[in-house]
């Protein structure tokens, strides 16, 4: 009686959504393909404030009458979203429809937008206040001015990225807050000074080019003072973007907890995993290797690594156990990727996950 979240197994598990009303505490669902009656149930129930939809199938999703803050859907065949007053925040899992509509209150004044890669331009969020932009590759920030010019707030994270047209983020005459991680492609004399974004309250700028960080940390230095919250660290050579720009670590690079030493470690690691991947594609063609045993070779060689790591020095938490868990899952994506060119449709992946979580001593 008191969960207060039920997820897509839960749902599956009911006859009618509409049972989820012996829940008084339920405040959250998370839905994963269609529901006949889940609209409807949310619609007449005030107190769910945040919905997560994905694999639906809709091309047109109605909010209107919900008492939703967050809503988080899947993009795609999205076409028509038509949104409730109160919502706060609306996240896009998945690649924007160039034909989406956006019907919103106020046309996004007091929404916050979180996409991945693209915003969603000429939607009808003209008045949009708030902007999250996730893996960004590329971006035109001149784009985003010219379609969001009300932004009080702009938030972007590269994978990393290339930004353009900086300098015209001064035309953003409301903006009070910007932040940018592992985003480069632009010069210090490119970014606008204090005089021409005179209502920011926060700038936090990390990963970014060295010779721009020393230019904007200069430049920016007096407003402190007047209360700006300055932050502008990690500024990067050319040399290490040429290194690191597909470096998954590349975030370990300055994180406090880590030493330079293992920074690199663990890059060393990664590259030698690719490096034997590449090598099981040629040796599997020539009939010298059995695929999963060397696989798990390769797992295990990989876990060993990180717990000799952690051994000396006893760094990874949390986040660091995430990070090197997500980079090994994409490294057997690339595995299977590379496989499937001889022949091969899948790889043990569960065994080798288990061998990963059995080794590890972090």
């Amino acid at each position: 009686l008191s969960t207060s979240k039920v997820d897509n197994s839960f749902l599956q598990s009911l006859d009618d959504v509409f049972e989820l009303e012996k829940l008084p505490c339920l405040t959250q669902i998370h839905a994963i393909g269609p529901y006949e009656s889940l609209f409807p149930f949310v619609k007449s129930n005030p107190i769910i404030n945040q919905l997560q939809l994905t694999n639906h199938g809709y091309t047109s999703v109605d909010i209107r009458e919900s008492n939703l803050e967050k809503l988080i859907i899947d993009a795609e065949g999205l076409e028509e979203l038509f949104l409730n007053e109160g919502l706060e925040e609306l996240a896009f899992v998945g690649i924007l429809s160039p034909n989406l509509t956006i019907h919103a209150p106020h046309e996004g004044r007091w929404l916050t937008a979180n996409c991945s890669a693209s915003a969603p331009i000429d939607c009808g969020l003209n008045r949009l206040g708030s902007l999250h932009l996730r893996s960004v590759t590329e971006l035109d920030l001149n784009l985003i001015v010219q379609s969001f010019p009300e932004l009080r707030e702009l938030r972007i994270w590269g994978k990393p990225g290339t930004l353009s047209n900086i300098q015209s983020l001064e035309q953003l005459k409301e903006l009070q807050g910007l932040s940018t991680y592992d985003l480069f492609g632009f010069e210090e004399d490119q970014f606008p000074g204090p005089e021409k974004m005179s209502n920011l309250s926060w700038l936090w700028m990390t990963s970014l080019p060295a010779e721009a960080a020393r230019y904007i940390k200069s430049a920016y230095k007096k407003e402190v003072a007047k209360g700006l919250d300055l932050s502008i660290s990690k500024p990067r050579k050319a040399e290490w973007l040429a290194e690191n720009v597909s470096n998954p670590f590349r975030d370990w690079d300055g994180r406090d907890n880590i030493t330079a030493a293992n920074a690199k470690k663990a890059v060393r690691m990664y590259k030698k995993m690719l490096t034997m991947i590449h090598s099981l594609e040629e040796k599997y063609k020539a009939g010298a290797v059995e695929v999963n045993p060397t696989l798990e070779i390769m797992v295990t060689e990989y876990t060993e690594a990180f717990n000799e790591m952690d051994r000396k020095t006893g760094f990874i938490m949390t986040e660091e156990r995430e990070e090197i868990y997500t980079v090994l899952e994409e490294l057997l994506d690339y595995a299977e990727l590379k496989l499937s060119n001889v022949g091969i449709d899948r790889v043990d992946r569960d065994k080798l996950l288990e061998t990963f979580d059995a080794l590890r001593d972090f």
